[in-house]
C-alpha cells in the first residue's frame, strides 16, 4: 500500500507538471515535494534554497508541493527542509540545469537501527535515463544495501511484455547506526556528464 500510494504521488506531481509547461521568463523554476517514509505528503514543510547569493524559501502545500522561481540556470544551490517532528536537512552541491527547470523530491524518514527502507522512484530506461548516487551521505549512519528495477505492471498475460515503458526503481538503504544521513540521487544520462541531472531524490534518514 504504501509503495502505491508513494508511486501514485510522485506519478502525479511529475505528470502534472510536464501538462502545465509554460514558457518561464524570469529565471528557473524549481518545482519539488516532501514526502515521508509512508509515501505521504508532508504539508507545511518550510523549504529553503540558498544558490550562494539569495535565499529563496517556500513552505509546502496540503499536498507537500512548493515552487521556487528565479533562479538563475546552470547555478550550484543547496536545499534544506524542516519537515514538523523530524531534523532539519541540508543537502549541498546541487546543480540547476543551463536549460528548463528542475525537478526535485524530498524523503524523510525514521528508522531503528538494523531496519531498511526502500525508496521508489520514477524511472524510464529505454529513454537513456537512469537514477545514479551522487552523496551517498554518512554510510556510518545508513548505506545503500541493493538497487533494482520494477518493471511496469503487465495487465494480460497473453499480450506481448511491455517495451519502452517507465518502470520504478527501487533503492534500499538499510539503518547501520545512530545518528543522520542525507543521500542525493540524481536522474540523468550518464553519457552527457557533466550535464547536470534533470531531477534529483534527496532522502534524509534519522536512526534512533
Amino acid at each position: 500500500m504504501r509503495n502505491f500510494l508513494t508511486l501514485s504521488l510522485l506519478a502525479a506531481f511529475f505528470f502534472s507538471l510536464a501538462a502545465a509547461a509554460p514558457a518561464q521568463s524570469a529565471g528557473a523554476i524549481l518545482e519539488g515535494i516532501v514526502t515521508d517514509g509512508e509515501g505521504m505528503p508532508s504539508p507545511g514543510t518550510p523549504i529553503s534554497v540558498w544558490d550562494g547569493r539569495n535565499n529563496y524559501r517556500a513552505v509546502t502545500d496540503d499536498e507537500g508541493r512548493f515552487s521556487l522561481a528565479g533562479l538563475n540556470p546552470g547555478s550550484s544551490f543547496a536545499v534544506r527542509f524542516s519537515p514538523a517532528g523530524h531534523p532539519s536537512a541540508r543537502a549541498d552541491g546541487l546543480r540547476f540545469p543551463e536549460k528548463g527547470d528542475l525537478l526535485l523530491s524530498l524523503e524523510h524518514v525514521s528508522l531503528k537501527r538494523g531496519a531498511r527502507h526502500l525508496s521508489h522512484l520514477s524511472s524510464n530506461p529505454s529513454t537513456g535515463y537512469g537514477w545514479s548516487l551522487m552523496n551517498p551521505g554518512r554510510e556510518s549512519t545508513a548505506r545503500l544495501v541493493e538497487r533494482g528495477m520494477e518493471a511496469p505492471q503487465q495487465v494480460d498475460a497473453s499480450l506481448p511484455p511491455l517495451s519502452g515503458r517507465g518502470g520504478t526503481e527501487v533503492w534500499t538503504f538499510e539503518a547501520a547506526g545512530r545518528g543522520e544521513a542525507v543521500v542525493v540521487l540524481g536522474y540523468f544520462r550518464p553519457w552527457e556528464k557533466p550535464v547536470s541531472p534533470a531531477r534529483y531524490h534527496v532522502l534524509a534518514l534519522t536512526v534512533r
